[in-house]
C-alpha cells in the first residue's frame, strides 16, 4: 500500500484524482440545484469555490459564487455546467 501511494504520488495521480474529485462534487452541487434544490450552506458553497481556486469572500451573496462556479466548470468542458440562468436557482 504504501509503495503503491509513493508511486502514484511521484507519477501525479493522487492530484489529478484530486483535482477530479474537486470538479465532480461541483457538477454534483450544480446539478442539484438544476433538480430544484435550493443550497442552504453557503459555508459548503463557499468550500467547493475555494477548492476550484476562486477567491470568495465571506460576505459573497450564495448565488454570485454558484455562477462563478458554473463558469469555472465552463471553462473545464464539463457538460453539466450548463444549464439555466443562475436567477432562476432561487
Amino acid at each position: 500500500m504504501f509503495w503503491q501511494a509513493q508511486s502514484k504520488r511521484l507519477s501525479g495521480q493522487c492530484d489529478h484524482d484530486r483535482e477530479r474529485q474537486i470538479l465532480l462534487r461541483a457538477q454534483a452541487l450544480l446539478d442539484a440545484i438544476d433538480q430544484g434544490g435550493i443550497p442552504t450552506s453557503p459555508i459548503l458553497i463557499n468550500r467547493i469555490a475555494r477548492n476550484l481556486g476562486l477567491e470568495v469572500a465571506l460576505s459573497a451573496p450564495i448565488p454570485e459564487t454558484i455562477l462563478r462556479i458554473r463558469t469555472t466548470l465552463m471553462q473545464h468542458s464539463l457538460p453539466h455546467a450548463v444549464k439555466k440562468p443562475w436567477w432562476k436557482f432561487f
